[in-house]
C-alpha cells in the first residue's frame, strides 16, 4: 500500500511536492481508513481526491507518480544512448540543470521501503533504498553518479546479499536504474520491490474515446475469462443492459506485428438487450465507434477498477469525473470505501467537479488541492486538512472550496469581452 509520494523539478512542480495517505487523527468516516496497515502501527487512507483550477498540475501529478512506476518497470529497455523520458521544471532556468527527484514509501508483505531516484534527461544521478523491517531504517543500497560519468559508486547493507553485485552494476547503465536491473536478475529483495510497481501501482486511461484506452480492461479479459462476468456485472450496475460484447484481434502494424509478432484486441460491438414485438428478448449489437462517451470511459475504468479492487492495488485515475454521472462517480469511489475493497486497494483521482467535496463522501485529510501560482508557474499541493476546521457544527466544504476558503479555485474573467 502507497503511504507517501513525493516529486521535485518535474513538469510543472519546482519545489519538493508531497502527498501522503497516512490518515490524520480525523475520527469521521472510519471505514475510508485501513486500520493497522499489514500488522504495523499505521492507518492509511483508502483514496485521496485532488481538485484545483484546468492546468494547475493535478493531471502532472499523476503523470509524475506513473512515471516513476513505469521508470522502475521499464529502465532496463531504455536503450545505451536513450533518454530517461524526465521533463524538468521549465519555467526556472536552473531547474533545467538540475535532476528531477521521485521518493515512494509503501508497505509490502508488512514491511516499510523507502525506494528513490533523481535523474535527469541522460542519467540516473542517485538512487537508494530503504527498509523498515523491525520499525528501525536499515540502508539496503544508495547509488550515486557523476555527471557524464560512466560509473556509479555504490553503498550496501549489510543484508544485501553479495551475489552477482558486480554483475547487476554492469547492467544498471547510467540511463538504467539499478533496482530494475536488480529485479531482472532475480535478486531477491529488489524483486519483491520491483513487483509492487509493476502489479499493484497502475494508471487508468484518462478516456475511452478509442479501442486503445481499453485496451487494459480487454487484456484482463483475454487474459483472465473469469473477469468477463464480473466485467458485466460492473457495467450492468450502471444501468447499460450489457448481455454481453464481442472482442476481436487487429494486428498493430506489418513493422510491429513481422518483429514480435504482437497483436492488440478491440471491441467490435456491444450487445444489448431488448425485445421483439411479441415481447420475447431480442439482442442487439451496438458497433464500438457508436457507443456514448460515458460508456466507453466507463468501459475502459473497468479493468483497472476491477484488477485494484481484486489486488490491494493502488489506482491513478485523472480526470475521472469527465463523462460520467455524479452519481456514477459517487458509488465508484464507494466501492473502495466500503465492504467490497477487502484487499487494501487505494484510489487516487483528480477531478473537477466540485460536488463531491462532500464529508460523506471524504474525510479532511483526503482532500487535496492543486494551485498553479501565476508569478512562477509552480504548482502546489495541499491538504484539508492543513486548515482549521469551522467550529459550531458540521464543515461545509463544497461551499467553502466556492467561496475561496482553500484557494485552488480557477480565476474566470469576462470571457466574451
Amino acid at each position: 500500500m502507497l503511504v507517501e509520494f513525493s516529486a521535485a523539478n518535474y513538469l510543472s512542480f519546482m519545489n519538493r511536492t508531497v502527498l501522503s495517505l497516512a490518515a490524520s487523527k480525523d475520527d469521521s468516516l472510519a471505514g475510508n481508513v485501513i486500520p493497522s496497515v499489514q500488522g504495523t502501527k499505521l492507518n492509511l487512507l483508502k483514496s485521496a481526491v485532488l481538485i484545483g483550477a484546468n492546468s494547475s498540475g493535478k493531471s502532472n501529478w499523476l503523470r509524475a507518480m506513473n512515471y516513476a512506476a513505469s521508470r522502475v518497470r521499464y529502465s532496463h529497455l531504455t536503450p545505451e544512448a536513450g533518454e530517461t523520458g524526465v521533463v524538468p521544471f521549465l519555467f526556472d532556468e536552473n531547474c533545467s540543470s538540475r535532476p528531477s527527484e521521485f521518493e515512494i514509501v509503501f508497505l509490502k508483505n508488512g514491511v516499510r521501503y523507502i525506494y528513490g531516484f533523481a535523474a535527469d534527461a541522460l542519467q540516473t544521478h542517485e538512487e537508494w533504498l530503504f527498509d523498515y523491517p523491525k520499525g528501525q531504517r536499515r540502508k539496503l543500497f544508495y547509488r550515486r553518479c557523476a555527471v557524464g560519468a560512466n560509473e556509479s559508486v555504490y553503498e550496501y547493507g549489510n543484508q544485501w546479499k553479495k551475489g552477482k553485485r558486480g554483475a547487476i552494476e554492469r547492467l544498471a547503465r547510467p540511463n538504467v536504474l539499478f533496482l530494475t536491473a536488480a529485479a531482472q536478475s532475480g535478486q531477491e529483495t529488489a524483486r519483491c520491490v520491483y513487483d509492487w510497481f509493476d502489479k499493484d501501482f497502475l494508471m487508468a486511461p484518462c478516456d475511452g474515446g478509442s479501442n486503445a484506452e481499453v485496451q487494459y480492461t480487454l487484456q484482463l479479459i483475454h487474459n483472465r475469462p473469469e473477469f468477463k462476468q464480473k466485467l458485466l456485472c460492473f457495467l450492468n450496475a450502471a444501468d447499460f443492459n450489457i448481455m454481453d460484447f464481442t472482442i476481436e484481434k487487429q494486428s498493430q502494424g506489418v513493422l510491429n506485428s513481422a518483429k514480435n509478432g504482437t497483436e492488440r484486441l478491440a471491441c467490435a460491438a456491444v450487445i444489448r438487450r431488448t425485445a421483439d414485438r411479441f415481447g420475447n428478448p431480442t439482442p442487439v449489437y451496438f458497433p464500438w465507434p457508436e457507443e456514448s462517451e460515458g460508456f466507453r470511459k466507463l468501459f475502459a475504468l473497468a479493468g483497472p477498477m476491477m484488477y485494484a479492487l481484486a489486488n490491494g492495488s493502488v489506482l491513478l485515475a485523472d480526470s475521472m469525473d469527465a463523462c460520467l454521472h455524479p452519481a456514477l462517480i459517487r458509488r465508484l469511489i464507494q466501492s473502495f470505501h466500503g465492504g467490497t475493497n477487502s484487499q487494501g486497494a487505494q484510489l487516487i483521482l483528480s477531478v473537477q467537479n466540485d460536488g463531491l467535496l462532500d464529508d460523506e463522501l471524504f474525510r479532511r485529510d483526503q482532500v487535496w488541492f492543486m494551485e498553479k501560482h501565476s508569478a512562477s508557474g509552480a504548482s502546489s499541493l495541499y491538504s484539508l486538512w492543513d486548515f482549521k476546521k469551522t467550529r459550531g457544527g458540521p464543515e461545509n466544504i463544497r461551499q467553502g472550496y466556492r467561496m475561496g476558503k482553500y484557494g485552488a479555485v480557477p480565476t474566470v474573467g469576462t470571457l466574451l469581452e
